[in-house]
Formats: structure tokens, sequence, C-alpha cells
């Protein structure tokens, strides 16, 4: 069989609902590289919270983190890092809309470093993973570049109004995506990116045809990615919105959706 590019999402997608990769669908991927096909992560996540999963899985590929905003490849330095952070001035105004609207908290992230303007004992856990540079205060004080993703979180349901005024004036320079319950957080990054962004160049240099992608995903952010595959594949627990789209719906994220998909669709 010709040579396949696997693209996975975690959170939903390749991971249960415990954050663990399952033993049937870790074998399937590991059945699936063993015979010639490219495995690979494509995250909103950091990727000082997403390399385990990457060291788990043995993968050998780059890996696309901050939904697009941050591509390179975790086992060749060479390798030509793809950074498309907002600009510092861009920050700058949505800051000025965040404090206009009260915003709970902001946290800027500039590849795997941190940088947060309110120590918040919920959200630590989540930003601390992987032992990140860590800066807290007045952000636009301390940022001096610009933030690969810039997360405004709104006090309660306050996120839709804090979206619609940041997406009024910004418009065409923003990608957002709501992070869901308990968190009412807009993440943004670069308007140029999202995932299948990430993925495109990567196709290239290993000569494998959009036909010959299959991408798994969950929710609003793998959207692009799933319209960009050859074979786009979302989860039983997806949204509606990515269903709609997909070429086939699989099982759960706690049902082996991924590693049933590709024990079919490969014959491994």
């Amino acid at each position: 069989m010709d040579k396949h590019l696997i693209v996975l999402d975690l959170d939903g997608t390749l991971l249960t609902s415990e954050k663990v990769i399952s033993p049937y669908t870790k074998k399937q991927l590991q059945l699936a590289m063993a015979a010639g096909h490219e495995v690979m992560i494509a995250t909103g996540r950091p990727f000082r919270a997403s390399v385990l999963y990457y060291n788990e899985l043995r993968l050998s590929t780059p890996i696309v983190n901050f939904n697009g905003a941050y591509v390179h490849h975790p086992l060749i330095p060479e390798w030509e890092v793809r950074h498309t952070p907002l600009p510092l001035e861009k920050v700058h105004n949505l800051l000025d809309i965040a404090e206009l609207h009260g915003v709970k908290n902001i946290v800027a992230e500039v590849k795997d470093d941190v940088y947060i303007e309110q120590y918040d004992a919920d959200l630590m856990p989540i930003f601390n993973f992987g032992e990140p540079h860590m800066v807290h205060g007045n952000i636009r004080d301390s940022l001096t570049t610009g933030a690969t993703s810039l997360l405004l979180q709104a006090n309660g349901s306050d996120v839709e109004s804090l979206r619609q005024a940041v997406t009024s004036e910004h418009v065409d320079a923003l990608y957002y995506h709501e992070w869901g319950p308990p968190f009412h957080i807009l993440e943004l990054v670069n308007k140029e990116v999202n995932k299948a962004y990430g993925i495109q160049p990567i196709t290239e240099v290993y000569k494998i045809p959009q036909e010959r992608v299959i991408a798994f995903g969950d929710e609003s952010n793998d959207l692009e990615m799933i319209e960009y595959a050859g074979v786009g594949v979302a989860m039983g627990n997806a949204i509606d919105d990515l269903k709609n789209i997909a070429n086939v719906v699989t099982d759960t994220n706690d049902e082996d959706g991924i590693g049933k998909f590709l024990k079919d669709y490969l014959q491994l």
C-alpha cells in the first residue's frame, strides 16, 4: 500500500478521557509505522505538553503545535522551524481590548515560554506542564517579542462579548479557538495559521500527496485539517460541525476510534 501521512490531534482524539493513549490504538499506530506510513501530531498544545506522547509513540516526524503557529522537528535541530507569531504591536492592541473588557487573566506563550499576568492556582497545572520558563506580571512590560499564542480569560460567560469585540476589530488578523468549560478562554494566534497550514509543508517533505493524508480530530480547531486531508476522520465524540465535513466518522476517543479505523483502512 502507498505511504500515508497519519495526522493525530491529541485531546479528545488520540488521548482518552484519562489523557492516555490506549494500548490498542498505540499498537495499530506502531503497526502502521512498521508498514511504512508516517505518523505525526498536530495539536493546539505547546510542544512541552505534547512531547511525552511524541516520545511514547516513538515518532520521528515534525510536530505541529499551537494549532499551526509553531512547527518544528524535535529530532532534527537543523530542520527549518516554522514559527508564525502574533506581532508584538497586534498583541498590544489586543491587550487594550482585554483591559476594556476587564478580563480575568491574560497569558502569552512564546514557543515554550509562558508569560502570565495574574497567578491562578487553577491555571497553573496547565501552564506549568513541562516546567517552562515562566514570567509573572504585566505582560505589556515583560513581553518583548511577538506571541505564538495569546489567551484571554473572560469573567464567567463574558467570553462571547469578548470574542465579538476582538474579532470585529481584528477579523483579518486573528485565528481564534474557545476553550471549553470550566475555563472561559479565548485563544488567539496569527490569522495565517491553522493545522492544515502546519501540515501542508510536511506533506511536501515526505512527498505524500494530499489524498493520502489521513487526519483525525474532534473540535473546531480541527476543521481546516479535516477539510484539507484526503481522508478526514471525525471522532464519534466530535462536534457536529466537524462530523458534517468529515469523510468518515469513527468511534470515540474512549472506544479506540483511531485504532479501529486504521486497522481496517490500512489493512494492518
